[in-house]
């Protein structure tokens, strides 16, 4: 991980400076062993910076408005990387005809977020919130990241027998 992360952060720098790229931006890149190469550079943050301010304990927005004025960071990422956990993100989907019901208490619930007004209405497959997980591992993070959409899809299973 943090080879790639290197190599990411030289491609970004090189774009940066021969580009004359500001601010935050997004980008898609294939990687292969300790490679990485760009392929596509979006002119705003992705939804994965989410992510990155998990891991590297940074906020994206103020990396970004500090680099639309230039500024440069002189931290390394690699290096502040959070005891080398992995990350992960997934969008929870409606996958039948629901109302959910209170979702008062998923607001102190840092692992998820997009969360939806009590009683709104999803038909299947409308994305209903967003929820976090890390791991020791890819096979960990992504246990945790679908024991907690089941948790979210038992509270919308009840809710859609009762209301929907």
């Amino acid at each position: 991980v943090r080879v790639l992360c290197c190599r990411a952060t030289g491609v970004a720098n090189l774009l940066r400076a021969g580009g004359g790229l500001k601010g935050g931006k997004g980008g898609d890149c294939g990687t292969g062993g300790d490679s990485a190469w760009p392929f596509e550079v979006n002119p705003r943050p992705s939804a994965s910076m989410e992510l990155a301010e998990r891991a590297f304990g940074v906020s994206v927005d103020r990396l970004h408005a500090e680099g639309s004025r230039g500024h440069v960071s002189d931290s390394s990422l690699e290096e502040t990387l959070k005891g080398g956990r992995v990350y992960g993100k997934a969008v929870v989907h409606a996958r039948e005809a629901v109302r959910v019901s209170d979702t008062r208490r998923w607001l102190d619930d840092e692992n998820i977020s997009d969360i939806p007004h009590a009683g709104e209405r999803f038909f299947p497959g409308q994305p209903v919130c967003t929820v976090f997980a890390t791991g020791r591992d890819a096979e960990t993070c992504r246990t945790a990241l679908l024991r907690r959409a089941e948790r979210v899809y038992g509270s919308m299973q009840r809710a859609g027998r009762s209301s929907a």
